[in-house]
């Protein structure tokens, strides 16, 4: 079975609430368990705090002579008497609420006939130690004190004096009390304990829902992005996502819509590119084949004039091939450059001069402005450089009407070569300006002018600036026709 991400998610999510509520519980248990103990410990010593001035009035009121003989039923009276009071008042806290009259209570039984069963092991009663102040001024333990044989591990958590008026006979020992072990703390201890554990599990069964749903949502849209992955592999460019998210599963998303865009695209450029390419090829051999079998009908005589006709189509599908090769280099970043350090004054003078020349030819005017060092030097390809200046100026002599200007200004502005050749009137469509660089591209405006040209020329020239980690722009200029603009 494949495990899948909402399994894992749901796993991991709901072993740490698990955890995390366990732990809680558990420590919520041990702080209630120390915690009520901790209660009971300062309950007995509020009760043991109203013990002594109770026993000291309860002592007032027997004896007129000094207790000096303590015997087990005068132990035994003070316990049961402050037990009463207690019962009798159990909403009175305070040592001035203690205060009751003694001719209101019960006579004391001296013969010890009416004891009380024995209270429990851990009652308050039965961890008083008492100690007697004797006619020697020394202090004895009572050997009929209730908590005579305590355990030597309990604690004397509070002390007390006992005086008889005004003088002390006698201190009270607070034992601490043993864990609980019974009783009603025990049964408390026991429902609070089953509560928690009873809120811990419909927690555990909350958090295991919330997990799932958690898991879910993180989820679903990974396998929507699995499926859309999936069929754009399969050559489906067309799927697209619906971004609903701003995180960074929205992110990677929207990130797919756009690789998905991106090859859609491409594979339309693609076939476009294998459309364009084959009728650009069609029409030079089309042209062949008809000479060909011109001359072969004898409609045309087989002479100088013909090897030159044939010559001239076949030089210009070299030339064709050569660029659509040298084009499938540069898409593989393999364009082959050969770089050397080059005057570039030098190297755009040669190539002005030309521009010149070809411009005179169509009654252009040709304006050149070079403001830069006779001794400036680059690390440039100059085939290269020579190949982008041709196809520029080219384009620049052919697609002008005559008469018309041509301008070209070569500056430097730091470390970069800023070149720009700019033409008058026909310019481009301003929608087609972006697009002038793509292979095989001619626009429909008059710049086209049926010449046959292959539309590579300004393709090649961008993929060499790109070689030589350039720039290279087009905008319509202010003569009235096209300006293109690069930077070395």
């Amino acid at each position: 079975m494949k495990i899948r991400l909402i399994h894992t998610l749901s796993f991991w999510l709901t072993g740490i609430l698990i955890l995390a509520i366990v732990s809680f519980s558990a420590l919520l248990m041990w702080n209630l368990n120390s915690g009520f103990s901790g209660y009971l410990a300062q309950r007995d010593i509020d009760r043991f705090n109203r013990l002594i001035p109770f026993t000291e009035r309860l002592l007032e009121d027997v004896y007129e002579t000094k207790p000096t003989h303590w015997e087990p039923h005068t132990v035994q009276m003070i316990l049961e008497e402050f037990k009463v009071h207690q019962d009798r008042q159990p909403s009175m806290n305070n040592i001035n609420n203690d205060e009751a009259p003694v001719q209101n209570r019960p006579p004391i039984d001296h013969n010890n006939n009416n004891r009380r069963p024995p209270p429990p092991k851990d009652a308050f009663d039965q961890r008083i130690e008492i100690f007697i102040l004797n006619e020697q001024n020394e202090w004895q333990e009572l050997h009929f004190s209730p908590a005579k044989n305590r355990d030597s591990s309990q604690k004397i958590i509070q002390s007390q004096l006992v005086k008889w008026h005004g003088q002390i006979i006698a201190q009270f020992n607070l034992i601490e009390p043993p864990p609980v072990r019974g009783g009603i703390e025990l049964d408390f201890l026991k429902k609070q304990f089953q509560s928690i554990v009873l809120v811990a599990c419909l927690l555990v069964l909350i958090c295991f829902f919330i997990a799932w749903y958690i898991a879910k949502r993180f989820a679903q849209p990974l396998n929507e992005i699995q499926t859309a992955t999936q069929n754009i592999a399969n050559g489906q460019f067309k799927i697209r996502l619906k971004v609903n998210r701003s995180d960074e599963i929205g992110d990677v998303m929207h990130n797919i819509n756009l690789m998905s865009q991106s090859l859609q695209d491409l594979e339309q450029s693609r076939r476009t590119w294998l459309a364009e390419i084959s009728h650009e090829l069609r029409t030079p051999l089309s042209v062949l084949q008809g000479e060909i079998e011109a001359l072969e009908d004898g409609v045309r005589p087989f002479n100088q004039q013909s090897l030159k006709s044939l010559k001239e189509e076949t030089l210009g599908l070299t030339r064709l091939v050569a660029d659509l090769h040298l084009l499938a280099l540069s898409d593989l970043n393999s364009l082959p450059c050969y770089f050397e350090e080059v005057n570039v004054l030098e190297l755009f003078q040669t190539n002005m001069n030309k521009l010149q020349l070809h411009a005179k030819e169509k009654q252009l005017t040709c304006q050149i402005q070079l403001d830069i060092n006779e001794r400036l030097y680059a690390y440039w390809d100059a085939q290269r450089i020579h190949q982008i200046l041709q196809n520029i100026c080219r384009n620049a002599v052919f697609y002008t009407d005559s008469p018309g200007q041509i301008s070209v200004h070569l500056f430097q502005k730091n470390n970069i070569i800023i070149c720009q050749i700019q033409d008058s009137a026909p310019s481009v469509v301003l929608a087609d300006i972006t697009r002038l660089f793509e292979p095989l591209f001619r626009s429909d405006a008059s710049r086209n002018k049926n010449s046959g040209g292959s539309g590579l020329g300004l393709a090649i020239v961008k993929a060499i600036i790109s070689a030589h980690k350039g720039k290279i722009s087009a905008l319509p200029s202010d003569l009235g026709g096209l300006l293109i603009e690069f930077e070395l």
